[in-house]
């Protein structure tokens, strides 16, 4: 339904490993549909373009937010990325601003940052595989970014949204 009227997509790959998905999200499959939407976003829109700026003009960018102990699984979002696409062909945004929430007692794992030392393993893996884009340092995690969730600066209205 959207063919030739995206420009640029920018999905999520949050999960390569089932297991994982089905722990967080409670979706196994995922990987698989995530897998299949990324395939569908570059067809559309074909290898990325970028404008005289450096600017993306047209393609695919995929996001990944790096999980503190789970570099495994950010290896493997990588991998699809590099195995999937030609060189070149869709930049790649890994995320190290993960910040522990309350709420996530029962995922002692997710109680941790990422580790500056996980943050470089996994950036030079990324360069190794020879994916263009960007990464964070792992400073970019911080209280400060996280919105009070009060609806501050949120401007409401009685109609419902169409």
């Amino acid at each position: 339904m959207l063919e030739g009227l995206v420009q640029v997509y920018m999905p999520d790959f949050k999960y390569f490993d089932p297991e994982a998905a089905r722990r967080y999200s409670a979706a196994a499959d995922y990987p698989e549909v995530a897998a299949a939407a990324i395939r569908e976003m570059y067809r559309q829109t074909g290898p990325c373009v970028l404008n005289e700026d450096g600017h993306l003009k047209s393609g695919v960018l995929i996001r990944h937010l790096i999980l503190p102990g789970r570099e495994d699984d950010t290896r493997d979002v990588i991998d699809f990325a590099a195995d999937e696409f030609p060189e070149g062909s869709v930049l790649f945004s890994l995320m190290s601003q993960y910040t522990p929430m309350p709420g996530l007692e029962k995922y002692p794992e997710l109680q941790k940052r990422v580790t500056a030392e996980e943050n470089r393993a996994l950036i030079h893996y990324l360069q190794v595989r020879r994916l263009s884009g960007f990464w964070q340092e792992p400073d970019a995690a911080t209280e400060e970014m996280i919105p009070d969730w009060d609806l501050t600066g949120v401007e409401t209205t009685s109609e419902s949204a169409v």
